[in-house]
């Protein structure tokens, strides 16, 4: 009923939005790729690069999986964000709970996996700053310079370069 598995995409510096054919509703960030595949027993997606936030419709009959580098996060009628960097998968949980390795992580919280390995549990974190892609802002509180200088360059055509390593340390905080 749910056809073959589907591709969606976006280029860099482009943001997308998909109904999927159980309701869910999947956004993509900048330059990130995801393949879906439903069958009758389960609701998969197969997050390849980039940052997916899910709203997932709620199917008790059918679970809804999103797989990542190794790693199966198992949505419980939730919406959560999935952040595919170089070295580290982040999670952060929206609303409702999602099944991650061998943790529960509830709203409000992150959980960091690398290799397919949850390296300790769940932090607190503002997930209002997560989302803030979803109305086209970048959200930084005391982070490294160096990384707002990379999350700028995943949308604009001109990469930010700061070769002080001194200055890509430099906490800096701002909305933009």
């Amino acid at each position: 009923r749910f056809g073959l598995p589907r591709t969606y995409e976006t280029v860099h510096g482009a943001q997308g939005m998909w109904r999927l054919p159980d309701g869910s509703l999947l956004h993509l960030n900048t330059d990130s790729a995801a393949t879906v595949h439903y069958s009758g027993q389960e609701r998969v997606v197969d997050l390849k690069r980039g940052e997916a936030l899910f709203q997932v419709a709620r199917e008790p009959a059918r679970g809804f999986r999103v797989a990542v580098e190794g790693t199966n996060l198992r949505a419980v009628g939730t919406q959560f964000d999935v952040y595919v960097r170089a070295h580290t998968t982040e999670l952060t949980v929206i609303e409702g709970t999602v099944l991650a390795a061998d943790q529960r992580v509830e709203a409000g919280y992150r959980l960091y996996i690398q290799a397919g390995i949850t390296p300790g549990p769940a932090t607190a974190v503002d997930t209002s700053r997560t989302i803030a892609w979803l109305q086209q802002r970048i959200d930084f509180e005391h982070q490294p310079l160096g990384e707002v200088a990379d999350e700028f360059n995943r949308y604009g055509r001109l990469p930010i370069v700061i070769d002080d390593i001194q200055l890509r340390t430099l906490r800096s905080s701002g909305m933009f």
